[in-house]
């Protein structure tokens, strides 16, 4: 506990520098503009008056008035999407009650907190030295989500809390864990599937909180949620799975090399859906051959992030976790996995949108989206169709060429290949053992 709230106090002061510099150099951030909180605040707010957070009104009108406090301007008619599940943004109603300002400083609290629990929690994993896994998480989860309010953080520790909980043999504290990663399904659900599958005394729990997490999502009327699934999602596809500047995803990849967009989101999407049955495979092995169940609630949402139709750079945090486990379990491969943690360590994508690292790229060259943007104001419109509108006029936003984002992505990618060798390859001699002893 002590460390845990050490290693909280020193990431709070830590990521409070890093914000403070961000902030100076472009004139906002995570207290007066962090993109994805307003989105999720203001979809909060909407939730709560009974309105409808997936549509233009009455998201559009939220974000000027919280951009006006920190007296910012908005695009014409730009609307940042909240494209969460409708339960993940009634948790933000929490928050309607409070001004904008103060929304922000509650959450940035709340994600500094648990990037040092995190830290913390996977320092006991492993064994490593906090100082060493604070270097790993304090930038890729802490600095690369705070920038912008994103969710994760929050779901990195709950994560590591189920990790730390299977080990101990706290089912209970394990499904509850895993229930509060739900809010990032695209990291949730393979932890979900490995502990439905593997860990049967968490199943009923589990269970009991999926099926709360669905009541409270049909409690806001059964059109909200097939909303979210058949108009919500597929445009979020759309418009933000094929941003090769942004995403790290199969379907981006694709895409880009001049495969057709219906085409590289269902090749994205079956190799999300090929690399979650890998991981949670790959997890029971891992957890049976050194005996360590962590290796369940771990795996599958590191290897989920290996292709895919939508991967940002601030998720690529969820893979660290594992990489330090497998230091504790698989010395030989300290090297490669040293080198892997490293590279996901730095969020690349993060430090190529500041100023100061613009002297490393080409010139920038954007496009003023405003004409665009004014054809794109019907309110009823979902709040996706202004913001892919957006995407799609600015086109590569920070001015790296095709190159140097290929450049930005590598190390990224290295890391979570990296790190599936080392698993895979730590498994080999085990099999070749037990296939001896067997003959």
């Amino acid at each position: 506990m002590l460390g845990a709230l050490c290693a909280s106090a020193i990431a709070v002061l830590v990521l409070g520098f890093f914000v403070r510099t961000a902030q100076a150099q472009v004139g906002d951030g995570p207290l007066t503009d962090p993109i994805d909180f307003t989105a999720f605040y203001c979809a909060g707010r909407a939730v709560a008056a009974h309105a409808d957070p997936y549509r233009v009104e009455p998201l559009r009108s939220c974000e000027r008035a919280a951009l006006a406090e920190s007296h910012l301007t908005a695009v014409p008619n730009l609307v940042v999407p909240a494209p969460l599940p409708p339960y993940a943004l009634t948790v933000f109603t929490l928050l309607s009650p409070f001004s904008f300002r103060a929304a922000c400083t509650i959450w940035l609290v709340l994600l500094a907190a648990a990037t040092g629990g995190s830290i913390a929690l996977v320092a006991r994993l492993s064994s490593q030295p906090l100082v060493a896994v604070f270097a790993g998480l304090i930038l890729s989860e802490g600095y690369a989500s705070v920038l912008i309010g994103q969710v994760v953080p929050l779901v990195i520790c709950a994560l590591c809390v189920a990790a730390v909980a299977l080990r101990a043999r706290r089912y209970g504290l394990t499904a509850v864990a895993a229930g509060a990663t739900l809010v990032e399904p695209h990291l949730a659900v393979p932890v979900c599937i490995a502990l439905g599958i593997f860990v049967p005394r968490s199943r009923r729990l589990l269970a009991i909180l999926v099926v709360g997490l669905a009541a409270v999502s049909l409690a806001a009327g059964w059109p909200r949620w097939l909303e979210y699934v058949t108009q919500v999602l597929p445009a979020q596809a759309r418009g933000e799975g094929l941003e090769w500047d942004a995403q790290y995803g199969l379907s981006a990849l694709t895409h880009q090399l001049g495969a057709a967009p219906g085409f590289a989101l269902e090749l994205g999407s079956l190799s999300y859906i090929a690399m979650v049955v890998a991981g949670v495979v790959l997890a029971n092995r891992l957890a049976r051959a050194y005996g360590d169940e962590a290796f369940i609630a771990l795996t599958p949402p590191a290897l989920a992030l290996v292709g895919g139709p939508y991967v940002h750079v601030h998720q690529m945090a969820a893979a660290i976790p594992l990489a330090f486990l497998l230091l504790r379990h698989v010395p030989r491969s300290r090297a490669m996995l040293l080198a892997a943690i490293c590279c996901l360590a730095v969020p690349w994508q993060s430090l190529t949108e500041l100023p100061a690292f613009g002297f490393l790229f080409s010139h920038n060259h954007f496009i003023n989206p405003a004409p665009f943007l004014a054809r794109v104001s019907d309110p009823n419109a979902l709040a996706q169709a202004p913001w892919n509108a957006w995407i799609a006029t600015m086109g590569n936003r920070d001015g790296r060429t095709p190159l140097e984002i290929v450049l930005t992505k590598l190390p990224t990618w290295f890391g979570l290949l990296a790190l599936w060798w080392c698993a895979q390859r730590s498994l080999a001699p085990r099999a070749r053992l037990r296939a001896a002893a067997s003959a």
